[in-house]
């Protein structure tokens, strides 16, 4: 035992209101922190990062023309913490969004590992349409979008399909790859 922790456990073990099993359990979760310094977050788990929605460009319709001045909305969720950001179309329906990436920390005991709830509504001519949901389980840029590029037709009134994401599992949307 380093000289360094040798009066901290010392200390832990001689306290007169510690008991033995709550003396361990605290020097595990210091020790599983000391494991990665300031990247630790306890019980052996290391801070991450990974894009929770990649970027991506797209046309909106609506009845075969743009829907210009459309707001879009993604809503995405990582392990209880939620984000939000809007773009408008433009008079020929184009938008943009940009990629999002978070810094987190895997819970212990997640049954699922990363694993990103996404959803992008649109609000036009008094109406909310929901055109993406579905899960992104992979840290990396453009793997809901199956690693492709993100040029995307978006018409608001097709009705929404299942899409197959390779090995990621799938997405229901309104959009269809331009390419």
């Amino acid at each position: 035992m380093s000289s360094f922790a040798r009066p901290i456990v010392k200390a832990m073990f001689s306290h007169p209101k510690l008991t033995m099993g709550s003396a361990l359990i605290l020097l595990v979760l210091w020790l599983s922190s000391a494991v990665y310094g300031d990247e630790g977050m306890g019980l052996f788990k290391k801070k991450e990062a990974g894009c929770v929605f990649s970027g991506f460009e797209g046309q909106l319709l609506y009845e075969g023309e743009p829907a210009a001045d459309a707001v879009l909305i993604r809503k995405y969720e990582l392990f209880g913490r939620k984000g939000e950001d809007k773009t408008i179309a433009d008079a020929k329906g184009n938008f943009e969004f940009d990629s999002v990436f978070w810094e987190f920390t895997e819970p212990f005991m997640t049954p699922t590992g990363f694993l990103v709830h996404q959803q992008i509504f649109v609000q036009y001519q008094n109406t909310e349409t929901q055109i993406w949901g579905g899960a992104k389980g992979k840290t990396h840029e453009l793997s809901e979008f199956n690693d492709e590029p993100t040029d995307l037709i978006c018409e608001l009134t097709n009705k929404p399909k299942r899409v197959d994401i390779e090995e990621y599992g799938f997405i229901t949307t309104r959009c269809v790859w331009k390419n």
